[in-house]
């Protein structure tokens, strides 16, 4: 294992209740980053939370309530007491073409993959400044660069 000198840092990872979340918020708790573990599924977040006991604190929030990401940056900080890290991977993505897409699907598309981030990000800014030093992290797709059939929606909300 790389030594990257996180230890003793505090982390947000969004969508860390499986793929890349996980693996993140895995990787960081085992180079000793407490890690605030956000998604929407409960089950899966407790069982992270359990297998890092005080390093990893579950929080179940879906990232188009607005108030609910905007409350992260302090529940990491209540929690752990400062706040170093931001992983913005949270995100959804249906398979679809887009003139078959309800403009509904594309909205919730959107709100998660793009307004989610920026509220995550806008509230975690003046943390960062106070402190002067903080680092995010956005997850993105090679979708955004690669055309693919049936990903459109998808790819326009992870450029």
């Amino acid at each position: 294992m790389i030594d990257f000198a996180l230890e003793g840092k505090v982390a947000i990872v969004t969508g860390a209740s499986r793929g890349l979340g996980r693996a993140a918020a895995v990787a960081l708790a085992e180079q000793g980053v407490s890690v605030l573990a956000v998604a929407r599924s409960t089950e899966d977040l407790e069982q992270l939370a359990a297998d890092f006991p005080g390093l990893v604190a579950s929080q179940t929030c879906d990232m188009q309530d607005r108030a609910a990401v905007a409350a992260l940056p302090q529940i990491a900080v209540d929690r752990f007491g400062r706040l170093d890290v931001v992983v913005n991977n949270a995100g959804i993505g249906l398979l679809g073409a887009m003139e078959s897409t309800s403009a509904s699907t594309i909205k919730d598309i959107f709100e998660t993959n793009v307004f989610g981030v920026m509220e995550v990000t806008r509230k975690i800014i003046p943390y960062f400044r106070e402190q002067k030093a903080g680092t995010i992290i956005n997850v993105t797709s090679n979708t955004a660069l690669t055309p693919m059939p049936l990903v459109s929606v998808y790819a326009a909300s992870k450029t």
